[in-house]
């Protein structure tokens, strides 16, 4: 039987922008909370010891703008960083990928879990693992594991019930 080629396209979604933000900011938003805790203190050292009322509101505004900005432009960086990196590697922030169907599916991108937008499925890449795919009626989820037979035929059934062309397995 012969096995067919496909492209699958993903682009850079806003949700794909939140989940690598989300991941980046857990690692440094505890430094921008450290700074906003010392200039708090600071205020309540100034209202306590200072007699400078004015003084410490303004030193504890400072640390929740840090605080608040430092998320933002955190954020706002991160997002950047992301596409820049898309941009750079791939020209674009929609990504082309060539596969091939194969008794296992795997794709994985920079280590981070995408998601993969269905265009015209034909085939699915060699390798070890399983490939996210997004169907109108649903997604198949990204499995890290390696399939075992049962598994493997299962999803060659799921990929070939909603596929827009007839898909046939090799051998």
């Amino acid at each position: 039987m012969a096995q067919r080629d496909f492209t699958c396209k993903y682009k850079l979604t806003r949700e794909l922008i939140d989940e690598y933000v989300a991941a980046t900011m857990k690692k440094t938003e505890r430094f921008l909370k450290i700074a906003a805790l010392l200039t708090w203190a600071a205020a309540i050292v100034i209202l306590v010891f200072g007699n400078g009322l004015f003084y410490a509101v303004w030193t504890a505004a400072i640390g929740l703008m840090l605080y608040l900005d430092g998320q933002f432009l955190l954020r706002r960086h991160s997002a950047s960083q992301l596409r820049k990196t898309y941009r750079k590697e791939y020209g674009s922030e929609e990504v082309e990928v060539q596969v091939r169907l194969a008794e296992v599916i795997h794709y994985r991108i920079g280590g981070t879990f995408m998601k993969c937008s269905y265009m015209d499925i034909k085939a699915v890449d060699e390798t070890e693992h399983l490939m996210i795919f997004s169907f109108d009626d649903g997604t198949i989820p990204f499995l890290t594991v390696d399939l075992n037979d049962y598994q493997k035929e299962q999803l060659h059934k799921f990929i070939e019930k909603r596929s827009p062309v007839p898909i046939q397995k090799a051998g």
